[in-house]
């Protein structure tokens, strides 16, 4: 029995061999995945916080935007070509410096005014939306590595219990292998002891009954 005893001590789960491999999984595949679930994190935040102030008070983000707004050097320019011109035609028509002459340029001045800023805010929201995208571009890639991350750990998981499934079951089963044998030696020894057919019956049903 003290035989039987220490093999029993010394029987290992065979899952605990794949362990030291399977204990490398996680922290590799984190070391690799994490920057770009942060990254992802990050950016989805920031456009969650940009969409979300954009369609609460979409009024309050243009008055933002253009808040930055100013004349560029182009309008400038075609602006003032525009009221040199519209000066000369004033003066040739003879009309110049009159009521309709101030209001005909202020109209013009007003409306290139209009282009330009329009012009502005196009650009602006290109590069908004530009930004956007790239965010949900960030936000999406993050999304992925999150999910690879997470089929990579419930598989390693899976693969562990299953591993510890097996073993615990090897282990059951030679454990029953080493009682079995454990059971018919005692009752070998005590038919030897009484001797004869009738102790090896006797033997055998004291193993049977150890079993």
């Amino acid at each position: 029995m003290g035989l039987l005893s220490g093999l029993l001590g010394k029987s290992k789960n065979p899952a605990s061999a794949a362990e030291p491999y399977l204990n490398q999984i996680a922290p590799m595949a984190q070391q690799n995945l994490n920057p770009y679930i942060q990254q992802g994190n990050q950016a989805g935040q920031t456009a969650f916080n940009q969409y979300n102030t954009m369609t609460q008070d979409p009024t309050a983000f243009l008055n933002e935007l253009f808040a930055n707004y100013s004349m560029s050097e182009g309008f400038k320019n075609k602006r003032n070509e525009a009221l040199r011109t519209s000066s000369d035609a004033a003066r040739t028509g003879g009309y110049a410096g009159t009521f309709a002459d101030q209001k005909m340029q202020a109209e013009l001045a007003d409306s290139l005014a209009s282009q330009d800023m329009q012009q502005w805010l196009n650009n602006v929201l290109g590069i908004y939306g530009t930004g956007l995208e790239g965010l949900q571009g960030l936000q999406n890639q993050g999304f992925g590595a999150s999910t690879d991350l997470t089929n990579i750990l419930g598989t390693t998981l899976g693969t562990q219990g299953g591993l510890a499934f097996q073993g615990q079951a090897q282990k059951n089963q030679n454990q029953r292998g080493l009682l079995g044998l454990g059971a018919q030696a005692i009752g070998a020894g005590v038919g030897g002891l009484m001797g004869g057919p009738a102790g090896a019956m006797a033997g055998s049903q004291i193993g049977k009954s150890i079993w």
